[in-house]
Parts: structure tokens; sequence; C-alpha cells
């Protein structure tokens, strides 16, 4: 049914290693099958961290995480760089922890005008992105119609004219459409 082929020679060296910490040598091998099938799994589909937060699909649920001391023993740090457990309290926190659907949207509404935005942060400079969030914070009371505005402005402005990508430039032109959302609020 799942087609899981463990390396028998890992499989026997993860139990040699195993056995010193278990009480039976059934259960160091049961241990040993049980991570390598995990470790199997994730990579018959393609799992890996950097494929966003979520990455891994395939974990085993338990509090044990001695195994992996003996995972990381047998192998070193490189063949598996991440351990193959899922606490059951990680589980429990995160589902009681979820925000609902419209809390996320409100807080991607507070933090990035629009997903261009979101888009254009991860190719700015770092210090262009810094300032963007710095305006945003200190205009975060004025009409956030308006500030979005400025901000979709911003962007199309950086989007589509290169020389603005100094920290000075884009300095000078939020500030001066800052300025003038002042001067309307006031």
């Amino acid at each position: 049914m799942w087609d899981i082929k463990v390396n028998p020679d890992d499989k026997v060296k993860l139990t040699e290693v195993l056995s010193y910490k278990k009480d039976h040598d059934i259960k160091a091998q049961n241990d040993a099958e049980m991570i390598l099938a995990i470790y199997y799994l994730r990579n018959k589909g393609n799992e890996s961290s950097d494929t966003g937060i979520f990455g891994y699909k395939t974990w085993w649920l338990s509090k044990d995480t001695s195994t992996y001391k003996a995972v990381v023993k047998s192998f070193g740090a490189d063949k598996y760089p991440v351990s193959c457990y899922i606490r059951p309290d990680f589980i429990y926190n995160y589902i009681a922890l979820k925000p609902t659907t419209e809390e996320v949207d409100e807080a991607y509404g507070e933090i990035f005008p629009t997903m261009l935005g979101v888009n254009l942060s991860y190719h700015m400079p770092k210090d262009v992105s810094q300032i963007v969030q710095e305006k945003i914070k200190e205009f975060h009371n004025k009409s956030p119609l308006r500030v979005k505005q400025i901000l979709r402005n911003l962007s199309d402005k950086l989007k589509s004219d290169p020389s603005l990508q100094n920290r000075n430039s884009i300095e000078h032109f939020l500030d001066k459409e800052l300025r003038q959302l002042q001067d309307v609020k006031q």
C-alpha cells in the first residue's frame, strides 16, 4: 500500500545505535523502521523545509526526541538534518491558537497594503523596504485608503523607474506624498 523501501543497511545501523537506548531490540527495530520510513516518504514526496513554513507533510507524531540523536550519530547531521517528529503539544497549540481567516486577512491588510507590496518587498533592497515599513507605522492612524493609494503609487513608481531604487529618492518621494496626506487631514 505505502510502497516504502527502507534501506536494510541503514536499518541495521540505526537499530544498533537505538538498541543501547531502548529496553528491547524489537522496539529499537520498530523505531528504526518508522524513522527511516518517514524520511523515505519525505524524499519520495519531494518534501523539504525550503518549500515554505509548512514544507514537510510527513511526520511521526511522538514525544520521543531522543532517537533523533541516534539518527545523527548513525548518519551524521547532513543526511537527515531535520527531525522526523512532530510533538502532540505543538499540534494542539497550533490548532488552539490558529487564527480565523478574517483575522489573517485583517493582519495582512494592516501589514501589507496590497499583494503587490508583498511581492515587491521580496525584490527591494532591505533598506528601502525598511523605510516603507517605518512610514506605514508612522501614518497608521491616517486614512487607510489614502495611505494605500500613496503606497500603490510608490510601488508603481518603483516598478517603472529603476533610478528610484536608492534610499534617498524613495525617501523624498514618500515624504512628499505623506506631506500631501497631512495637508489633506489638517
